[in-house]
């Protein structure tokens, strides 16, 4: 009982923080893109981080590892400049940056693709390059579509409303059996 308890009132608060969140994507998708480049940003670099760290415990040939050490130096660079990115108000910059982080972000799905492929036989997992890959190749899409960004915000933000009213309705419904 007391599970149950805990599992509705965890998806209620769910809920409510993505119908806060999608609200909020609503109402400024300018503001979201910026928050979304930072939070990019910081992902970028931590897991730039996490390859560079990485590297010493694969056993990698030495081209992959090579191909490695580049993507953790381009990650931690790009995740870097997307942190500071949008203090910037250049709009030759911001233009720039944006297809730069584009191209970068498509190597970085690359680089992701090719190791993920290199280390199958290592007994690690590669499912985090897989995501990785994804990711990138999905954030560098939407940097190359440019003035679409609002409408894919404006598509999470709906999409965030409904999954949280889902969470809700969910549990009230889960609660009443």
């Amino acid at each position: 009982m007391k599970n149950k308890t805990l599992e509705i009132i965890s998806n209620v608060a769910l809920g409510i923080i993505l119908i806060v969140l999608g609200t909020l994507m609503l109402s400024n998708p300018n503001e979201t893109i910026r928050y979304l480049t930072i939070g990019t940003g910081i992902v970028l670099f931590v897991y730039g981080i996490i390859n560079l760290i990485d590297i010493k415990k694969w056993k990698l040939k030495d081209f992959v590892l090579r191909v490695t050490l580049i993507k953790g130096l381009v990650m931690l660079l790009i995740g870097a400049l997307a942190i500071i990115y949008p203090l910037s108000t250049s709009h030759f910059f911001v233009t720039w940056f944006q297809w730069l982080y584009a191209i970068i972000l498509l190597f970085v799905a690359f680089a992701s693709i090719y190791n993920a492929i290199n280390i199958r036989g290592t007994g690690f997992s590669s499912t985090h390059l897989i995501i990785e890959a994804a990711v990138s190749i999905f954030v560098a899409i939407i940097l190359i579509i440019g003035d679409f960004r609002g409408v894919i915000v404006t598509i999470l933000g709906i999409g965030a409303i409904i999954l949280g009213g889902v969470f809700i309705a969910s549990s009230i419904l889960f609660a009443k059996k």
